[in-house]
């Protein structure tokens, strides 16, 4: 019998999986890329940097068994600028233009009014009646990131 196990199986970039393993009956057991020769039981933290295809093999006299785990390697959500102007209005409502730009996103949300919206843009909005700060919400596969103005 053998198991062979990533939990998460799905991670964000700098995250880590653990393998798991349990095999019986094998002389030798190995894991590859990266871990090499391991005892038969067992558990080893992974932080791949890309997806990762790893591959058990145990060996006793009859031969080897092999069995693969994958660890998928998502990319992180980054919110590379997130700006309003002007950043002082002289009067209520007066216009504003919102600009951002997401990388990694599937989803990205401006609160107070101004709603979902692309991974990059600008939008120019009635500006607030009072002073307000605005959250944009950028969520990935895996992670979420926020930014205020």
């Amino acid at each position: 019998m053998i198991q062979f196990t990533a939990n998460p199986m799905q991670i964000v970039k700098g995250d880590s999986s653990t393998l798991s393993w349990n095999v019986e009956e094998a002389d030798t057991v190995d894991i590859t890329p990266g871990i090499g020769r391991v005892n038969a039981s067992g558990s080893r933290p992974v932080t791949p940097d890309d997806t990762t295809v790893y591959t058990l093999t145990a060996t006793n006299r009859f031969g080897a068994t092999t069995l693969q785990t994958t660890v998928t390697v998502v990319p992180r959500v980054v919110i590379n600028s997130f700006t309003v102007k002007p950043t002082l209005i002289s009067k209520p409502g007066e216009p504003v233009t919102f600009t951002w730009d997401v990388d990694n996103a599937v989803s990205v949300f401006i609160d107070n009014g101004v709603g979902p919206r692309p991974a990059k843009g600008s939008l120019t909005n009635a500006g607030p009646l009072v002073t307000t700060t605005y959250t944009l919400t950028a969520i990935g596969r895996g992670s979420t990131a926020n930014a205020q103005v």
